[in-house]
């Protein structure tokens, strides 16, 4: 196995046991308030950067919307299939194993578009930002960002992440700090995404942004 390839495995098994294990309560939460904001009764959500596609399928447990896990490491999209099958949800779910600077979809086709943890590893902000709006279909929402919900769960989190990462959650808050809120306005204004709404709290930031229709 080439090293590129031990590394992008390594990646998707130490992800999933984190989303499975002290990341688990995030996904539902966030589920639960994204689609409930996007005021959709069907319709096909994309999950960006899905890792095992916690978020994506913790959506369409409580919807009826199709879901499409997108992700970078085929490894990570392994077990976001393994996942489906063990939700039952395998009849309204696929995968897509491409980058979201390039994402192969094709223009206003997507209804709701989600995303947790990925956007501090796109190469190309704007491009990734502009892609996402392109895909999306006049009235659709995102949510794309890195938050935990609430500051309960957040705390819950860190403790367990610490007892066995001491620096867990000082890389965390070094993320933020290293990407302020204006490095995202920028991109996004760059990208010509105009009605955003960028929430900053102590729980995490989420990037909040519809289509406007022509």
């Amino acid at each position: 196995m080439k090293k590129d390839t031990t590394d992008m495995q390594e990646a998707a098994d130490t992800m999933e046991k984190t989303a499975r294990g002290p990341f688990a309560p995030v996904y539902p939460f966030l589920a639960e308030r994204f689609y409930q904001e996007s005021e959709l009764k069907q319709g096909l959500c994309l999950d960006i950067g899905s890792g095992g596609a916690q978020l994506g399928l913790a959506i369409g447990k409580i919807s009826n919307l199709e879901v499409i896990a997108l992700d970078i490491n085929k490894y990570a999209l392994d077990y976001a299939q393994e996942n489906a099958q063990a939700m039952g949800l395998s009849d309204k779910f696929s995968v897509l194993n491409a980058d979201v600077i390039a994402i192969p979809l094709a223009s206003d086709s997507v209804d709701l578009c989600v995303s947790r943890g990925s956007f501090w590893f796109w190469e190309d902000g704007i491009k990734a930002f502009a892609e996402i709006y392109r895909i999306m279909k006049p009235n659709a929402k995102a949510f794309i960002g890195c938050g935990f919900g609430t500051k309960e769960i957040l705390d819950k989190v860190v403790e367990q992440m610490q007892s066995h990462n001491p620096e867990w959650n000082t890389k965390r808050e070094k993320l933020f700090q290293d990407n302020p809120v204006e490095k995202f306005e920028g991109y996004l204004s760059a990208a010509k995404i105009e009605n955003f709404t960028i929430e900053d709290t102590d729980s995490g930031r989420y990037i909040v942004f519809s289509k406007i229709a022509q």
